[in-house]
């Protein structure tokens, strides 16, 4: 199975039901069994159970993506190897295996498959088998807790579940497997759900029960609102991937739809916080989002007493949006009880601060009692930049806004606003622990104000200056910030780096930040005691001295030597260029026939404001390197790297990222883009026009695909005319 049977499955789908039985049939078996190992569509899984071969069957019944349905249809067919196949499938539930296991005519590979295994999931089922000599073996190897089998009820599958810790729980599908959940009363399902809500089970435990295939809606909804953390007494950030499995499940399985989540289950914190950890694709969130523009709409007041009463409530979301709304729907009064307290980063913040939109978003900052709530959104990096932009805008604690700095983890909605506050010590954090960009650091180190209007020189913190002292002395990356300091210590340190860690051009511009700060006294000690190592830079900087204006002479020089550097450093494999450089010395290096290194072409393509004519010639000297980062700049650059490419070396995600910004559109991706199998990859809609013109063509396109180096439009034409004139 390769990428390009996924291809032919994407082409595949565009097929007339009419014609696929007989493009089906044609294909060449080894072909058709590759599209049966993927996830294939309901008109060729129907093909295959009603018309395909028994090994065409077995590839299905073999198929991790297979569903429970699909089993069942399977096992009817009661062909004993697909059976077999079927028996240990991970979708096929314990009853159905009960139900093979107690038919009359118990297949022989399948009493094979028993006869020699002690697996209790699979065992377990047959401990009723028709079979004297399985039921005997079954009967031998299933045990339980303490080598004791439980009877079936209800209270037994509880303790075992619990009794062992959390973190050991294993195999709880198998645990399951023993009981006969299909058997139990309205009655039993209710005590399970009683014992769980005293003491909550795991949560793979809960997905072993809701995976059963007998769980009824109200069972389903208990489980997943109600989990093993609260038992713990506290709520986790985000649910475990098993209580989302069990929730996709529950879904999929329709045991019950995101309108019950969200008006049947209780809980509304903890529903929240599964909500935001559900796949898009099951439609909680637009579904949440809905409800939330119904109860709430525009009304800050509203979405304040939402995020008030969230912590604390008991009820359903419905029920938690009802009662912040701003005309309650019931008169009952909604019960809170005492609940766990609510981790600082409840997942659901984020979420319920980005539904809200602006200007409610900023009225939720603003109430006081709030404050601990919105704060992790500007941490977790979650929430959208306008309902980050409202909590820095509107906080005023200093200590609250230190904390901001040091957590704003390279997030420029975050830190910008605080940089224009030019508050001295916030510029610190933000130096030092948010990862800004070159052309930022350096404007902070050299204490350029960021406010509107605002020009003194900001002073420089402490922490800045040991930020840049221990880059110069550890020879890190902040080294290259020592020059720009405003401190003429700091830049005196630049200068006499007696280990050569700068460049000329950056021991330059420490000479230079000397003169600006009115210390040329300290040049001329250094000069004097010919403590500068390097000695372009020695001699520059005495020109200097002699000129007229200093400042102005090195300055000149600066620029000399950093277009010279420019040349050198995009040569280099791991010197990534920053955004000081000028683009004209970046078009002068290209008459060097040198190539460019790798770090200088990924600081170049990735630059937002690099020209086009510089990204153009970029792409066509180094069409291999750039294409990822300059393909979807526009329709130019996008044809001109399918030109230049390789077949190989074009990416889905390359033509995908072409799609999704502009530069290509689904027609042009059709028709211009290739290779046509990683075209078809990419998942668009393939139109109807672009298929082959017989069954026999079908087959040739299904053989040529993974070679072929053309565009759609020719494969197919290929194809019919493979077809139109075979050869002799």
């Amino acid at each position: 199975m390769t990428l390009a049977t996924t291809a032919f499955a994407a082409l595949l789908d565009t097929a007339a039901p009419a014609a696929l039985a007989e493009v089906l049939a044609r294909l060449p078996a080894d072909i058709r069994r590759d599209l049966l190992r993927l996830r294939p569509s309901a008109d060729v899984v129907a093909w295959a159970l009603e018309k395909g071969s028994t090994e065409d069957r077995l590839v299905l019944a073999a198929n991790p993506a297979t569903g429970r349905e699909v089993l069942r249809s399977l096992r009817e067919r009661a062909e004993p190897l697909v059976t077999a196949a079927a028996y240990v499938h991970h979708e096929f539930t314990a009853a159905d295996r009960r139900s093979v296991c107690e038919a009359d005519d118990l297949p022989d590979t399948v009493k094979a498959l028993l006869l020699a295994t002690r697996s209790r999931k699979l065992l377990a089922p047959a401990l009723r088998a028709r079979d004297p000599e399985v039921a005997a073996h079954a009967d031998r190897t299933v045990g339980g807790p303490n080598k004791k089998r439980p009877r079936g009820r209800p209270a037994e599958l509880y303790a075992w579940m619990v009794q062992t810790p959390y973190a050991r729980i294993r195999h709880p599908r198998a645990r399951v497997a023993i009981f006969r959940p299909e058997d139990w009363s309205a009655a039993d399902w209710r005590e399970l759900v009683e014992l769980h809500h005293r003491h909550p089970m795991a949560d793979t435990a809960c997905r072993a029960v809701v995976e059963s295939g007998v769980c009824p809606h109200e069972t389903a909804l208990a489980l997943v609102a109600c989990r093993q953390e609260e038992a713990l007494g506290h709520f986790s950030r985000q649910p475990t991937t098993a209580m989302v499995d069990t929730a996709v499940t529950a879904l999929g399985a329709g045991l019950f739809d995101t309108t019950d989540l969200l008006h049947s289950a209780r809980q509304a914190p903890r529903i929240l916080e599964l909500i935001v950890a559900l796949p898009w694709n099951t439609g909680a969130g637009e579904a949440l989002r809905t409800l939330l523009r119904e109860h709430l709409g525009e009304d800050p007041a509203c979405w304040v007493r939402l995020f008030a009463l969230l912590p604390g409530f008991a009820g359903t979301v419905g029920e938690l949006l009802d009662a912040a709304g701003p005309a309650p729907r019931t008169a009952v009064r909604i019960p809170t009880t005492v609940t766990p307290r609510l981790h600082e980063d409840h997942a659901s913040f984020p979420l319920l601060l980005g539904l809200a939109g602006p200007r409610n978003a900023r009225a939720i900052v603003c109430a006081p009692a709030l404050a601990d709530v919105v704060y992790p959104v500007t941490a977790g990096g979650w929430a959208p930049a306008h309902v980050v932009e409202a909590i820095v805008d509107e906080i005023t604690e200093e200590r609250e806004l230190l904390r901001i700095a040091r957590e704003a983890k390279s997030r420029p909605e975050v830190y910008l606003p605080l940089l224009t506050r030019d508050d001295p010590d916030l510029n610190a954090a933000v130096l030092v622990h948010s990862g800004v960009s070159a052309e930022i650091a350096r404007r902070i180190v050299s204490g350029v104000p960021f406010g509107p209007g605002r020009r003194r020189t900001l002073r420089t913190t402490r922490e800045v200056l040991s930020h840049l002292i221990c880059g110069l002395n550890k020879n890190s990356g902040t080294k290259h910030l020592a020059p720009y300091s405003n401190d003429p210590n700091v830049a005196a340190e630049a200068l006499l780096d007696m280990r050569d860690h700068l460049r000329d051009s950056e021991q330059l511009t420490a000479a230079a930040s000397l003169v600006a700060a009115g210390r040329v006294d300290i040049l001329r000690d250094v000069i004097a005691n010919s403590q500068i190592p390097n000695v372009p830079v020695s001699l520059t900087v005495s020109d200097a001295l002699r000129a007229t204006d200093p400042g102005t002479f090195l300055e000149a020089r600066i620029v000399e030597v950093r277009r010279r550097e420019c040349g050198e450093r995009v040569r280099q494999p791991a010197d990534a260029l920053d955004d000081s450089m000028e683009w004209d010395w970046i078009r002068a290096a290209f008459a060097d026939d040198r190539p460019f290194g790798g770090a200088a072409l990924r600081a170049l393509c990735t630059r937002p404001d690099c020209p086009d004519d510089v990204s153009l010639a970029l792409l066509r000297a180094y069409p291999e390197q750039t294409a990822q980062w300059l393909a979807h700049r526009s329709p130019e650059h996008a044809r001109l790297a399918l030109a230049l490419l390789p077949a190989g070396r074009v990416s889905t995600a390359l033509l995908d990222g072409c799609v999704k910004s502009g530069a290509l559109t689904p027609t042009d991706l059709f028709t211009v883009g290739c290779p046509a199998s990683a075209v078809l990859r990419t998942g668009h809609r393939v139109p109807a026009d672009l298929v082959p013109a017989t069954a026999e063509g079908w087959t040739v396109v299904a053989r040529l695909l993974p070679d072929f180096p053309g565009t759609l439009p020719e494969l197919i034409a290929t194809a019919n005319a493979i077809t139109d004139h075979p050869a002799d």
